[in-house]
C-alpha cells in the first residue's frame, strides 16, 4: 500500500531558501504566480495580439508532434469538445518564451513571466509556455539534466503527484501511473492542486506526473547554477542520440550567451512577513 503525502502550501516566499530551496524540498506559494504581470495581461486578446500568427509544436495523444496556429488553438482550449480528433486531447508544450526561438514576441512575453522565486544567486535558465484542455498529461519523469523548476499557474487546475528523487527507479518509472493505479507506485506520492495564482517549486530530479483538471496555462522555468550548466553543456556533447544532442547544444548555448538573470529584481515584488 503507498503512503501518499500533501506538498506543503504556504502564503509568502519568506523563509523559502531556508525552509525549502537549500533542503531541496517541494512546495506550492499559494498567490505566488498573481504577482506575476502575466497573471492579468495574458489574457486571449493579449496572447493572440503577439502570437496570432505563430504555429508552434504541439502533441499529440499519441506522442506524435504537430504544428498549430496559436489563434486556433486558443479557440480549442476555450471549447475542445467542440472539435474532434480520433488522437485524443492536443498539448501544448514547451512553447519557448526564454531562449526566445520563435521571433521577439515571446521574449517580450517572457518579460511578464519572470521567475518569481527569491533565488539565492544568479541562474542559467529557461522558460516556457504549456497550455492543454482537461486530461492532458504527462508520465511519470524526471526532467532532463537536473534543473530547478518553477510553475507558476495562470489559469485552469493541474494535478501533480511526485515522488523523491531516490524513490523510483528510473527503469521502471515510466510505467508508474500516481493517478490511475497509484496503490501500486511502491513509493511515497505527494499530492498537490495547482490552481490560479499558484507557483509551485520543484527541486531537481523530483519525480513528477501531470494531469491537467481542466483548461490549463501555466508557464514552466527551469534552471541550474552557471557551474551546473557548463558541466551538463559539457555532458552534452557525448550523448549519443544526435536529435536529442543537438536540441540540447541549441538550448545551452543559447541560455549561456543570454544576460545573466538578476533575481534581486524580482525579490522586491515578493510580499512581506
Amino acid at each position: 500500500m503507498r503512503s501518499s503525502l500533501v506538498v506543503p502550501r504556504v502564503v509568502t516566499f519568506v523563509r523559502f531558501e531556508r525552509d525549502y530551496f537549500i533542503p531541496q524540498q517541494p512546495v506550492v506559494i499559494t498567490g505566488g504566480a498573481a504577482l506575476l504581470p502575466a497573471f492579468s495581461r495574458w489574457t486571449d486578446a493579449h496572447l493572440l495580439e503577439a502570437l496570432k500568427d505563430l504555429r508552434p509544436l504541439v502533441m499529440l495523444a499519441d506522442g506524435r508532434r504537430a504544428r498549430m496556429r496559436f489563434s486556433d488553438y486558443l479557440s480549442y482550449l476555450a471549447n475542445p469538445e467542440a472539435y474532434q480528433s480520433t488522437t485524443g486531447p492536443v498539448y501544448m508544450t514547451d512553447l519557448f518564451l526564454k531562449p526566445a526561438f520563435l521571433g521577439p514576441a515571446l521574449a517580450a512575453l517572457a518579460l511578464d513571466a519572470l521567475c518569481p522565486l527569491p533565488r539565492p544567486g544568479e541562474f542559467v535558465e529557461r522558460v516556457a509556455l504549456f497550455a492543454g484542455p482537461k486530461g492532458t498529461a504527462s508520465a511519470m519523469h524526471q526532467d532532463a539534466f537536473s534543473p530547478h523548476v518553477w510553475v507558476a499557474q495562470l489559469r485552469g487546475e493541474k494535478a501533480w503527484r511526485l515522488c523523491a528523487p531516490k524513490d523510483l527507479e528510473a527503469a521502471s518509472a515510466g510505467k508508474t501511473d500516481a493517478f490511475n493505479d497509484a496503490d501500486n507506485v511502491g513509493a511515497s506520492v505527494y499530492e498537490t492542486l495547482l490552481k490560479p495564482g499558484d507557483v509551485l517549486y520543484l527541486p531537481p530530479d523530483w519525480w513528477h506526473q501531470v494531469r491537467n483538471e481542466s483548461s490549463s496555462v501555466a508557464v514552466f522555468g527551469h534552471f541550474w547554477t552557471y557551474p551546473d550548466a557548463h558541466r551538463w553543456r559539457d555532458h552534452t556533447l557525448t550523448i549519443a542520440d544526435e536529435a536529442f544532442r543537438h536540441e540540447w547544444r541549441e538550448l545551452w548555448e543559447a541560455m549561456l550567451t543570454s544576460s545573466p538573470h538578476a533575481s534581486s529584481d524580482n525579490i522586491a515584488t515578493q510580499p512581506k512577513a
